[in-house]
């Protein structure tokens, strides 16, 4: 009976123990399957016998599909003969030079898509057979991090600008060659680890800290402009462009800095600025003089004119020849002078107050051009051909006096019978281009560039009439509207002045 009892008790405990085992291994599976890693069995064959979810999800396969199949299902074909011969090296020495050591390793997805994997392999026995257990973690974001680490490392370094990364405290945890040339210092010791505020200077301190924050919201902050403190206590201006640097996860870890000391820059710019306002002045001083001069001009010149035709009509039969002759010049040099003033008015005027753009038909303002050029026109009996044009934005009266002006030029400046000149628009993506082509005396090449010139005369004024300003006019008014004008000539067969003006305004 007491052995009967003895065995009795040994079979309880040995079903209990069973238990227990059996329970510890219901839990030590239900550990490995939950885990996310990747956990594989091997036998000494090469044959996977365990595979856990974390394998399903990172390779693909099912653990119906993979287990019994040969290991080298999960990795590219160029690698199998290594593998093959490490598994059997591994069953011979009963270890793999990979036990207990974090390798990484290429592996291959169901889908056939490559990634890299960190694999940790350990070796144990049951009932005397070897298996190997391998734990393999997918590092693809972690590459990529590292990799983006590396360019961002190589761009920091290789930048001519100084760039400064900072973690989200603000903390400089690296700097290149241009912040330390740009501090004053020789080694990163003294920059690496200070919070990036105690570099500005405690005026802009405030304004940088905001710039912080702009950037952590926004992503990024171009041309902020701060003063910083060098090590040897100078101030320098700096324009600073700022982003934020995102993790693996995609969240904010830091912040990248570039920045480009401005100091010269900015008072050049001052200067510059200067320089302008004082040229403005000359500028608004010389248009006020002409104005006045030119004004003033106009009311003796008018006492010239009335009183040398008062001689004329009063006392005209009292002169003899040369008397009338030198009356006659007086008359029309005066008249002249009058013509030369009234140009200058015109130059001093464009440009002395802002051209307000309208919208206006071109059609309807070459008609009335036209209009009052019929007197030449039917003189010279020439022919004015106008093509169809756009309704466009500018300021009519000037517009017409730049068409009148090349328009009268091309009659003008015209010895054929029957003077031909053509006005025509071509309509371009961003500007309006106008061409006025005429069948006249044309202009040598060396002179094209010259002609627009005040008072610039190239033909005898015995023999075609003006002051030599039209061209000058037309330059001011195109120059106004933010085009160019140029002309191409052919002495003898005519010239075709062209000019833009901008679509949008």
């Amino acid at each position: 009976e007491m052995k009967s009892s003895k065995s009795r008790n040994y079979d309880v405990t040995h079903r209990k123990r069973i238990k227990e085992l059996l329970e510890s291994e219901d839990r030590f599976r239900s550990v490995v399957e939950s885990i996310n890693d990747a956990i594989i069995n091997i036998n000494t064959r090469g044959k996977i016998t365990f595979w856990n979810r974390g394998a399903e999800k990172t390779f693909g396969y099912s653990a119906e599909e993979a287990v019994g199949k040969p290991l080298t299902i999960i990795m590219p074909e160029q690698f199998h003969k290594v593998y093959q011969d490490g598994l059997k090296r591994a069953v011979t020495t009963r270890k793999t030079e990979f036990t207990g050591k974090s390798v990484e390793y290429p592996g291959i997805r169901k889908d056939g898509s490559q990634f890299p994997f960190e694999m940790i392999l350990s070796t144990w026995k049951a009932k005397e057979e070897t298996f190997f257990t391998a734990i393999l973690r997918d590092i693809t974001e972690r590459k990529k991090a590292e990799e983006e680490l590396i360019r961002l490392s190589n761009a920091v370094k290789m930048a001519t600008d100084s760039t400064v990364i900072t973690d989200l405290e603000g903390k400089i945890i690296e700097v290149n060659e241009a912040t330390l040339k740009m501090y004053g210092t020789d080694g990163k010791g003294d920059l690496i680890g200070k919070n990036f505020l105690d570099l500005i200077a405690p005026e802009d301190r405030e304004k940088a800290s905001e710039g912080l924050k702009e950037t952590l919201e926004d992503g990024y902050v171009t041309e902020r402009e701060y003063h910083i403190v060098t090590k040897d206590g100078s101030k320098i201006l700096v324009e600073m462009n700022s982003s934020i640097m995102k993790g693996v996860d995609g969240n904010p870890i830091g912040f990248v800095g570039a920045s480009r000391d401005i100091t010269e820059r900015k008072r050049a710019e001052e200067e510059l600025h200067k320089k302008k306002a004082e040229l403005e002045e000359i500028n608004k001083e010389l248009k006020d003089y002409t104005y006045t001069i030119s004004h003033d001009l106009k009311e003796p010149l008018r006492s010239l004119q009335a009183f040398s035709s008062f001689l004329v009509e009063d006392y005209g039969d009292q002169l003899d020849e040369e008397g009338k002759d030198y009356l006659e010049r007086l008359h029309k040099a005066s008249a002249r002078m009058g013509d030369l003033i009234e140009d200058l008015l015109k130059l001093s005027r464009i440009g002395r107050e802002k051209i307000e753009f309208k919208r206006a038909d071109l059609n309807e303002l070459l008609k009335e051009v036209k209009n009052e050029l019929a007197a030449a026109l039917k003189e010279r009996k020439a022919e004015l051909r106008i093509e169809s044009f756009p309704t466009i934005k500018c300021q009519r009266t000037l517009m017409g006096e730049l068409f009148k002006n090349l328009i009268s030029n091309g009659v003008k400046f015209n010895e054929k019978e029957r003077p031909v000149v053509e006005v025509k628009c071509e309509e371009r993506r961003d500007e309006y281009l106008f061409s006025i082509k005429d069948n006249g005396i044309g202009i040598e090449e060396r002179y094209l560039k010259k002609i627009f010139g005040i008072f610039e005369r190239l033909n005898p004024r015995e023999k075609y009439k003006g002051t030599g300003a039209g061209l000058a006019i037309c330059k001011k008014i195109v120059e106004e509207y933010g085009g160019k004008i140029w002309a191409e000539s052919e002495v003898g067969k005519g010239s075709n002045f062209y000019f833009t003006i901008p679509r949008h305004r």
